[in-house]
């Protein structure tokens, strides 16, 4: 089931919730039931920013000045650095106006922001509401006293992301991944009663529950509130839950009376029995909800609705296996940190269900959630889809840079309390690759809130941690033994880097990490690797998560700001080779049939580097150029020392020079095909063209630098150039509709001294000649007097060999039947497409 089945947000499915609650339960009509809680989302276009360097200084609320700077219109969710110039901002304010009701006078106002990066101080109206420290937890401030019913208001937010200022955060800085600036997470404004559930507990729910001695035939459920009375006289009220089994159905009622003095809060707590619970589990997510009401003088005047599950999940640490309701279960997945190309950590909802479209696809139970709190809807979506999730602290600097202390221990509360009726979450983390200082200190932080969860770290030193996670990189950083892998344990963090632009001969795939990482090294490593700890897991492996679902920015490929490239995606979300692999071993029951190294498209090695396919079948056929080459089995296909590797087909099968077409079959109607060229040695002869090709008499003036027509379509995210060691990773990324379909000139890349190269074609039919190029000031000199005009087509982007994103052109030019075209050396990357 896709996760874009779940297309109302959970707020909604909340509200709707409480409004057939509300009518069954009172029997009224929704005109007679006033709003018990109204929830406005202030997260829009609106906003305006100013940013600054750390050297500058941005003036205070109450300067003068402070209105007349250079404002910028945004939209939150927003970062003010990127990857271009990431150091250029480091502090910022943001400003939004909005009313309020004069009809709401008398009620409270809270602001709930999801999260700041990394200190943000709150002003409403002028006046200071406080300050939070932390990039990755939420937190609300009370605005009663500042916002101004009937009339408009201004929200400010002062938001410092300088490192000389968060030493105190988790994370203070990172050299794991990258801490991005800016308001980045949705903003909310609240009006409630005077008596309410709390919003001040670490802006959590107010709402705590836990389940307890779990079993198919009874569990114990226990429910905490924090409830205040922020009137000026005491408040007689009743406190109503209800226990809404899957589907909404209500399971069990308590009724709880109290009286609240004025100005005091109160810490209730209640429990029950739960007869033959629907038991949570990655295979049937059996979510119950909680709801909460305040009634007071006969009417709800506040209520929360909380998720729970019941599982009895047990880690044993000696054996290394883990049971779910008293099964074996071996929780399998993968890393994944919140950002994404194009918008950094200023994720839409949609961006986080798409994550979580491709874990379901490939059959993840299991999610680590690395190294900091996530966005609360990512802790949704594992309750509902059924998903094993790691929560994590932020702590992931190494020995001595994190200090230990109450900013330290805020974090931690925050995120304990904010996620704590989450039935996904697996276990609490306060520590990656990290100081034992900080993670001492904060394990007996998260017991005293949660007995229920084990408390871990993951590759560090922490004596008072339930257990340690395993981060292992053979093969890519120690040891050349792709094999040489623990047999028990949890695994955390294990992978190796596969850049979609660099490619090489299986026979020459090696890897120097940071520097040259070509895909097909990392099919082997996770060739190896999946059968190591998946295949051939009996059980004492119970946890096993891949670094990473998703390439991430970090200080490593590309620097001074690369990329992560461990990802089964590319930063753009294109599927890399060993995504298909992956879904093979976790899915072997669903059809997968995929080629790899496709975008290995022109070969120069050996003749019969051969052809590979990944594939959940029991066999599979290969044709190659509409001739049957052989069907294999799975099991067939063995790495060196002969360890036989499941789901994996290798024909070292030679190659004609020129085109070769490669078709597969699992022979059940699964399919996948490529185009794949050979220029090297010793290449079968070249076969005849069934049909005049479209273009004929290619040159390039460069020897160096040969020209080659590609007769397949140009794709979105795939090299432009063929010289795929990394010294030319330009790629597309969107391709623009207009050129869909297109075929294209393949070159080396053409600004890197000595591969400079003028090209001469003729077309044997009509057809547009396209020309991509880098965006700069001037026009391309290498296109003038040739006709070409520019498309105007904005927003085009593609990578430059940085892998950064930058802004494209693309002219276009129609060529008559028998026509030649003549391009000079150009003066900036380019690419040329033709299209009939």
């Amino acid at each position: 089931m896709s996760v874009y089945f779940y297309q109302n947000d959970l707020g909604l499915c909340r509200r709707l919730i409480l409004l057939a609650l509300m009518l069954c339960w009172a029997g009224l009509s929704l005109a007679a039931e006033p709003a018990s809680r109204v929830e406005r989302l202030l997260s829009d276009a609106n906003w305006q920013f100013v940013g600054a360097p750390s050297n500058a200084v941005l003036p205070q609320i109450n300067n003068p000045d402070f209105g007349n700077q250079n404002w910028q219109t945004i939209a939150v969710p927003h970062v003010f650095q990127t990857r271009s110039n990431f150091f250029g901002l480091t502090q910022s304010w943001y400003r939004h106006h909005f009313e309020v009701s004069s009809n709401e006078m008398g009620k409270r106002f809270y602001l709930i922001f999801e999260g700041a990066a990394s200190v943000a101080t709150v002003y409403v109206n002028g006046q200071c509401l406080g300050e939070h420290r932390g990039a990755y937890t939420r937190f609300a401030v009370d605005a009663t006293g500042a916002v101004q019913p009937g009339k408009e208001n201004e929200l400010a937010v002062y938001v410092d992301n300088d490192p000389r200022h968060t030493r105190d955060c988790l994370p203070n800085k990172s050299g794991l991944y990258t801490v991005w600036g800016g308001l980045y997470r949705k903003v909310w404004l609240i009006t409630i009663d005077q008596v309410h559930i709390d919003m001040l507990d670490y802006a959590s729910s107010g709402v705590y529950l836990t389940p307890r001695s779990v079993s198919i035939t009874n569990a114990h459920l226990e429910v905490d509130v924090r409830v205040r009375n922020d009137g000026v006289r005491s408040e007689p009220v009743q406190l109503r839950t209800t226990l809404l089994a899957p589907g909404g159905i209500e399971n069990k009622k308590w009724l709880l009376s109290t009286n609240l003095s004025a100005q005091t809060l109160a810490e209730l707590h209640w429990s029950g029995e739960v007869a033959t619970p629907q038991l949570w589990s990655p295979t049937s997510p059996q979510l119950y909800h909680v709801r909460v009401e305040v009634v007071r003088d006969g009417r709800v005047v506040d209520a929360v609705i909380q998720p729970t599950g019941f599982r009895n999940l047990r880690f044993d640490v000696h054996t290394g296996r883990v049971t779910l309701n008293g099964a074996p279960i071996i929780l399998k997945g993968a890393n994944l940190h919140q950002e994404i190309e194009g918008k950094a950590a200023a994720l839409a909802d949609q961006d986080l269900r798409d994550n979580f479209a491709f874990m379901q696809v490939l059959g993840f139970n299991f999610i680590r959630l690395p190294h900091y709190p996530h966005a609360q809807l990512e802790y949704d979506l594992c309750d509902q889809l059924g998903i094993f999730c790691w929560a994590e602290n932020g702590h992931s600097n190494f020995e001595k840079q994190d200090l230990p202390g109450p900013t330290a221990d805020q974090i931690t509360i925050e995120m304990v309390k904010q996620n704590y009726n989450h039935p996904a979450i697996a276990v609490w983390s306060v520590g990656n690759e990290a100081g034992r200082d900080v993670a001492e200190r904060e394990v007996q932080v998260v017991k005293m809130l949660d007995a229920s969860r084990p408390v871990v770290v993951a590759n560090m030193i922490c004596s008072n941690a339930d257990f340690h996670g395993i981060n292992a990189y053979p093969g890519w950083y120690g040891g050349s033994n792709l094999w040489d892998f623990p047999r028990r344990g949890f695994v955390t963090e294990t992978g190796a880097g596969g850049v979609t632009t660099i490619h090489c001969d299986y026979a020459q795939a090696f890897a120097r990490h940071d520097v040259y990482e070509p895909e097909e090294f990392q099919q082997l490593l996770a060739e190896a690797r999946f059968q190591h700890c998946l295949q051939e897991n009996d059980g004492r492996m119970g946890m096993f998560a891949w670094w990473c679902l998703r390439d991430l920015t970090d200080v490593k490929y590309k620097k001074p700001l690369g990329w992560n490239t461990k990802g089964l995606l590319s930063y753009a979300g294109d599927k890399k080779d060993i995504y298909y692999l992956y879904r093979c071993f976790l899915r072997p029951t669903e059809p997968t049939v995929h080629i790899a190294s496709k975008r290995y498209f022109i070969r120069m090695g050996a003749v019969d580097n051969g052809i590979k396919a990944y594939a959940s079948s029991p066999s599979l056929t290969l044709w190659l150029n509409g001739q049957r080459v052989s069907t294999l089995t799975d099991g067939d296909y063995t790495q060196s020392g002969g360890r036989v590797v499941n789901h994996v087909y290798y024909w070292r099968v030679p190659l004609h020079y020129g085109k070769n077409s490669v078709l597969v079959n699992d022979g059940s109607g699964h399919t996948d095909e490529a185009v794949i060229y050979f220029y090297g040695a010793n290449g079968l002869p070249e076969l005849p063209a069934t049909e005049t090709p479209l273009i004929t008499h290619l040159g390039s003036s460069n020897p160096a630098n040969p020209a080659y027509f590609m007769d397949l379509p140009v794709q979105s995210q795939w090299p432009l150039y063929y010289d795929l060691d990394g010294s030319a990773d330009n790629s597309f990324a969107s391709l623009p509709a207009m050129v869909a379909g297109a075929k294209w000139i393949a070159l080396r890349r053409v600004t890197k001294p000595g591969q400079e190269t003028e090209i001469n074609f003729k077309l044997e039919r009509n057809a547009t000649v396209y020309v991509m190029t880098t965006k700069q000031p001037a026009p391309p000199a290498f296109l003038a007097g040739q006709h070409f005009v520019n498309t105007g087509l904005p927003d085009l982007v593609w990578r430059d060999n940085q892998l950064m994103l930058v802004p494209a052109q693309l002219f276009a030019r129609p060529v008559s039947a028998g026509e030649s075209v003549h391009l000079g050396p150009p003066d900036r990357d380019m690419i040329v497409m033709v299209k009939e």
